[in-house]
């Protein structure tokens, strides 16, 4: 799956969603529609993002060119 960050907006070209957040240095905090979801993260190169769900599952994604 692809991704675009702003500043202040993540958005997924492959489904056309897009959410705002808040990031600190090891969590990130997307704001999607009423609540707020909670993960840790991490950027692996300049274009590699991995969304950690918890100790056992991680989600990457990587940068639309």
């Amino acid at each position: 799956m692809s991704f675009r960050l702003s500043k202040d907006s993540l958005y997924y070209p492959n489904n056309d969603d897009g959410f705002l957040y808040k990031a600190t240095q090891d969590s990130i905090h997307f704001y999607m529609d009423g609540y707020v979801n909670d993960f840790g993260w991490k950027i692996r190169s300049n274009d590699t993002l991995e969304i950690i769900v918890d100790t056992a599952q991680s989600h990457f994604y990587y940068r639309l060119k």
